[in-house]
């Protein structure tokens, strides 16, 4: 499914780019509409389940700057499955160019209980069925190497979503601060990027970042004053 969309200077940041947290923000947003179009959206897995989506890991690939004035498609594909979890890709176009692409892996979660529910118990609410199942579509990061503390944040309200946590584009826009994206004051291009979630950071509770790597290729994690990880996202720009 197609959906047609031109980048407003609301968008875009100091360079008039548009960075990858809000090039995986619409992204996201159409992605939902294709979920609901197809009869899974939030209303109807809440009645049904008690439950909501929630992204477990999320991969970017950019492949060109998008500037305020493009007008651009984001193509949505049918979901399919991966060790028990639906996969969903997005390919943003500017005419037959692709720009980026967005795949995002989901998985349904009681809203109350924050338990995890099994996709096979959800799958009678589809009107189509899944794509053929897949494999490696984009594998756990195995971070490597000696990590320094960074910076921290204590989670605020402004960063939180619906589903009562820290909203998956708060953590792109964050990880990219952490990891220098705009360090050089350069118009870099985020060749890369994939975050992998632990657990869910609440309201009020503390991200710890971690940070290892060269200049162009960082690997942030976020940990709990404890020492629990919340995340580990690459970078490479």
């Amino acid at each position: 499914m197609d959906y047609e969309r031109e980048v407003l200077s609301l968008d875009c940041d100091y360079h008039r780019l548009m960075p990858p947290s809000e090039i995986a923000r619409i992204a996201l947003g159409y992605c939902m509409e294709s979920i609901t179009a197809d009869g899974g959206g939030r209303k109807e897995l809440y009645e049904e389940f008690g439950a909501v989506w929630m992204i477990t890991r999320l991969q970017m690939r950019q492949f060109d700057h998008v500037c305020a004035g493009d007008g651009l498609i984001y193509r949505t594909y049918p979901r399919c499955k991966s060790g028990g979890k639906y996969i969903y890709k997005i390919d943003v176009l500017r005419g037959e160019d692709k720009v980026a692409s967005v795949d995002s892996m989901y998985i349904p979660v009681h809203f109350e209980k924050r338990t995890l529910i099994p996709i096979k118990r959800v799958d009678g609410i589809w009107k189509t069925p899944a794509a053929p199942e897949a494999t490696n579509l984009f594998p756990k990061i195995r971070a490597h190497g000696e990590f320094s503390a960074h910076s921290k944040k204590v989670a605020a309200m402004s960063d939180c979503d619906p589903n009562k946590h820290v909203t998956t584009t708060r953590y792109i826009a964050m990880v990219c601060d952490c990891a220098g994206f705009w360090d050089d004051n350069s118009p870099n291009l985020m060749s890369r990027f994939q975050i992998d979630f632990t657990q869910e950071v609440l309201p009020g509770e503390t991200m710890n970042f971690m940070r290892c790597g060269e200049d162009g290729m960082r690997v942030v994690r976020g940990k709990t004053a404890e020492g629990k990880t919340q995340f580990t996202a690459t970078c490479q720009f």
